[in-house]
């Protein structure tokens, strides 16, 4: 299930003031980059950190995202959370048979 932008604004206000198509469009992006099926029960949650993470570098964003770093090395702590969930889903090894 993928998030709305009225829910991910819940779970992040610190991005209500952004119009949902621009909201959509990051969630939409983050969609684009996970398997749900490897995600399972943490998809939305994973959804959520990755889009809050692409929304908090973009301009219109700015003010609202709490980064870390400059320049090319800038990270964000939405991005943080999200590497610590990947570990979760993808730490198991998966078998793959034809």
């Amino acid at each position: 299930m993928a998030l709305s932008a009225a829910t991910f604004k819940a779970a992040f206000p610190e991005f209500s003031q952004l119009g949902d198509p621009v909201v959509d469009a990051k969630l939409a992006q983050a969609a684009r980059q996970m398997d749900e099926t490897v995600w399972g029960a943490k998809y939305d949650d994973g959804q959520g950190q990755k889009a809050a993470h692409l929304l908090a570098l973009s301009p219109e964003a700015q003010e609202a995202g709490l980064r870390m770093g400059s320049g090319a090395n800038q990270r964000t702590v939405y991005q943080a959370e999200f590497e610590r969930l990947e570990q979760l889903v993808g730490g198991s090894y998966r078998l793959v048979l034809d």
